[in-house]
């Protein structure tokens, strides 16, 4: 069976990708940077690696007999008011390292790379670092594979949900569960998602299909979801009775000019301001068809059917804290 190397694989998508591969018979290759990680105590039977793939001189044997390179690792959290030091942090690590890296693979022999992205790349502005980044990489990546016998895939993923999810998703769900959060309107707004077992199942395959010129693709599970849908479905997983009125946006958008005066008055960052705002309520669509031709992909969860099982982890968690 194949070696494959995933770094982050202590985090959110690359946790779940160890495990997806070993049970599909993949051999395992780690990176972690601490080996007291609960996923790496668990898991004794892969091949773990301790270091950080952004000190590759560190790593020298990192590559050596590997065939696919799934590179999950990364930075992404979101830049503070345009602070410079995150548009550093996001530079050096999701993109210089993420091509020092591939570089790496390259001359190591490695067949492919799959390199995990953003569907923020598919159109990067000026003012996300994350999606500048992850573009950046993109190309770079591209252009290595057209002067190297390494082939690279790129997927662009969705929104990913799942169990042990971190960021935005949580802490709406952390507030629902409080009664922290207002009714959502219906803005017709839509959004892409995807589950991180499907997001699994299309790296696998990406890792194995016969590659046509198309090497860019978009991951989601094919739902366009909206925020209001979003909402009702967190409140039924948690057992809340449904509500069958609203805040209109406009209220929203008020208490966004609220957070943003506060902030700029207290020198505090707060839940709500403006950007959040509009960044809940607005629309993130992509199609992934070609995806879906090409490779026979299809996705087989949607969020209401993994909503239970996040439930369920989150109260448990809740409980150890307690």
């Amino acid at each position: 069976m194949p070696i494959a190397l995933i770094t982050g694989a202590t985090g959110f998508i690359g946790a779940a990708l160890v495990k997806h591969l070993h049970q599909a018979g993949w051999n395992i290759r780690a990176l972690t940077r601490s080996l007291s990680h609960p996923c790496v105590l668990n898991n004794p039977h892969y091949h773990w690696i301790i270091g950080d793939f952004t000190e590759l001189d560190k790593l020298p044997a990192l590559c050596k007999d590997v065939d696919v390179v799934f590179h999950a690792a990364g930075f992404a959290h979101a830049s503070k008011n345009g602070d410079e030091s995150f548009w550093n942090k996001h530079r050096d690590i999701n993109e210089i390292a993420t091509i020092q890296l591939a570089e790496k693979a390259a001359s190591s022999g490695v067949k492919r790379f799959v390199f995990f992205s953003s569907i923020k790349a598919d159109n990067p502005i000026k003012q996300d670092p994350y999606a500048c980044a992850k573009y950046a990489a993109e190309t770079a990546l591209l252009q290595l594979c057209e002067n190297s016998q390494m082939e690279g895939v790129i997927l662009r993923l969705s929104l990913v949900y799942g169990v042990g999810w971190k960021g935005n998703l949580l802490a709406l769900l952390k507030a629902i569960d409080k009664n922290r959060m207002l009714p959502m309107p219906n803005v017709g707004n839509r959004k892409s998602m995807v589950s991180v077992q499907d997001a699994c199942q299309a790296a696998r395959i990406a890792a194995t299909i016969t590659l046509t010129e198309h090497r860019i693709f978009i991951i989601s599970d094919g739902v366009p979801y909206s925020t209001d849908q979003i909402y009702h479905l967190m409140r039924k997983a948690l057992g809340k009775c449904q509500i069958s009125f609203s805040v209109p946006l406009c209220l929203w958008r008020y208490f966004g000019y609220v957070g943003d005066l506060l902030q700029r008055v207290c020198k505090i960052n707060l839940p709500i301001h403006s950007e959040k705002i509009e960044k809940l309520f607005a629309s993130s669509w992509y199609d992934m068809n070609d995806y879906t031709v090409l490779t026979g992909y299809v996705p087989q969860y949607t969020l209401s059917d993994v909503l239970p099982d996040i439930v369920r982890d989150y109260r448990e968690n809740l409980c150890k804290e307690c």
